[in-house]
């Protein structure tokens, strides 16, 4: 895997030793970019970014290079983080950047996976077993937290549902509207991108 763009496009981003991780493909990880600049006036560019589950850092580190203030990354696997640590070494940042968390972000048991906060991104690509009732119950304790910023946008990556393309609320698969109710009046649908076996959602804080 490489950067796509910005300040360390070309740099090599090191996969997670083993089959425990799932990469973000770097078609992927290009759309995700895109539809944060479509989406957010500035794009990434003085914000403050969680990478959760962050594998790699791939996500987190290609926020960075387009300008990003701050990234806090978050992984329960030790080879993720070492392997994040590594990533991020050779990078020219600056003091506080960037900063790595072992932990599981769905407890949120330790106070230093909210450093940087309020964030203005958050990339969430849990392993595809985790249920969108939990996703949604992570956003809303983030939320209660005062770790969302104002017009924050969460890309949540998970596995495509069965069908088409299509984009509507109507036309999502049952889970993501399940989590879409759950979340209430706070957040919005703001879109469903689908890549193959991948599907990005977008959800914003009101």
């Amino acid at each position: 895997m490489r950067v796509i763009a910005g300040d360390f496009k070309g740099r090599h981003v090191e996969p997670v030793p083993g089959e425990g991780t799932r990469p973000t493909t770097d078609r992927v990880r290009e759309a995700m970019a895109s539809s944060v600049i479509s989406n957010h006036e500035g794009g990434f560019e003085q914000a403050s970014v969680l990478d959760a589950c962050a594998g790699s850092g791939a996500l987190g580190i290609e926020a960075l290079s387009r300008g990003a203030s701050h990234c806090t990354f978050v992984d329960v696997d030790r080879k993720a983080v070492k392997t994040i640590e590594g990533n991020l070494a050779p990078l020219p940042l600056r003091s506080g950047q960037a900063r790595v968390v072992l932990g599981d972000v769905f407890s949120l048991s330790r106070a230093s996976m909210l450093d940087g906060s309020p964030f203005d991104f958050v990339f969430l690509d849990p392993p595809y077993a985790v249920p969108t009732a939990d996703v949604a119950k992570l956003l809303m304790t983030l939320d209660d937290q005062g770790a969302l910023a104002p017009d924050s946008l969460v890309i949540y990556e998970k596995a495509s549902g069965k069908g088409s393309k299509r984009k509507l609320k109507d036309a999502l698969p049952p889970d993501v509207i399940e989590m879409v109710d759950l979340l209430g009046d706070a957040f919005e649908l703001v879109g469903v991108k689908q890549y193959g076996a991948t599907q990005v959602v977008y959800i914003g804080k009101r």
